[in-house]
Parts: C-alpha cells; sequence; structure tokens
C-alpha cells in the first residue's frame, strides 16, 4: 500500500487596502481566485470552508510541495484576480505550522502540523508588518515552521 504524506493549509483573508481605492473579495470571490489559480495543479485540492477566520483548506502532496510553494501558488492566484485593476495591492501570504494542540473540536479549525496562512491585500508590506507586529510574531521561529510569500505589480 502506497501512502502519500498529506499537507494541510487553512487559508484567511486580510485586506489591508482603502475599499474605495479597491474593494475587498468576498469569501466566495477569494476561494473562486483560489481554486481557479490552483486548478492547473490536480494534486491540490482547495474548498471553502464554514469558520468565522478560515476561509478555505488547501491539501497537497507533501512529496510534490513544499508549504511555502503552496504560498507562492496562493499569492499568485490572488494577484492575478486583482491583475486588470491598476491599482492592485501588494499581496502576501504570511505562514507558520501550528505546533501547539488544537483549541478547538471544530474540523474546519487549525489542528497540530496544519500550517495557518494569512494572505493579506494591503499597499505597504513593511506598514502592514508594523501594524500587526511581524517581527514579534515570528520571534523565535525556526526557519522551517514559517514562511513569507509576495508579490507586487512590479514582480
Amino acid at each position: 500500500m502506497n501512502v502519500t504524506a498529506s499537507g494541510r493549509m487553512l487559508i484567511s483573508y486580510n485586506f489591508d487596502v482603502d475599499p474605495a481605492q479597491l474593494p475587498p473579495l468576498s469569501s466566495s470571490e477569494f476561494v473562486a481566485a483560489l481554486q481557479q489559480g490552483l486548478s492547473s495543479e490536480p494534486e491540490i485540492t482547495c474548498q471553502p470552508l464554514e469558520h468565522p477566520h478560515w476561509l478555505a483548506e488547501i491539501q497537497f502532496p507533501l512529496s510534490q510541495f513544499a508549504p511555502p510553494r503552496i504560498g507562492e501558488l496562493c499569492v499568485s492566484a490572488i494577484a492575478n484576480q486583482r491583475s486588470s485593476n491598476k491599482s492592485a495591492p501588494v499581496t502576501l501570504a504570511l505562514g507558520g505550522i501550528k505546533t501547539t494542540p488544537a483549541t478547538s473540536p471544530n474540523p474546519a479549525a487549525l489542528q497540530e502540523g496544519n500550517w495557518g496562512v494569512d494572505l493579506v491585500e494591503t499597499v505597504s508590506k513593511d506598514i502592514f508588518f508594523l501594524k500587526v507586529n511581524w517581527t514579534t510574531l515570528i520571534a523565535g521561529k525556526s526557519p522551517d515552521q514559517i514562511f513569507e510569500a509576495e508579490y507586487s505589480i512590479t514582480n
């Protein structure tokens, strides 16, 4: 019997742009953009979640995709959704693996060993990092426990 190790990633959406400049994606638009962007990789599945924070679940074979690569694919999917907009924001994927037991029995909640990834649309990576105190949040984490992926109109 051949068992392939599977990775699980839960995705949230953070919008840090003036809505008058660019409207945020609805939950369904966000998930649809992810699904469309990941559709070229048949080994990856993406489905919507019923959860107050996590909007989508992505499952992928760890033998073929490292979590940072999934983050890059997600960033590209959301950025492509905005590609026709001249004021397209910087799109970030900020990921971390959960190393503690789950705090909820809800199957849509982040479980130990899962990756939680915030996909962010922002006008400035540096300003967003200051707002969320990113340096402190990742302090003490080893490089294999976190990742950052970025896409901007200049990429």
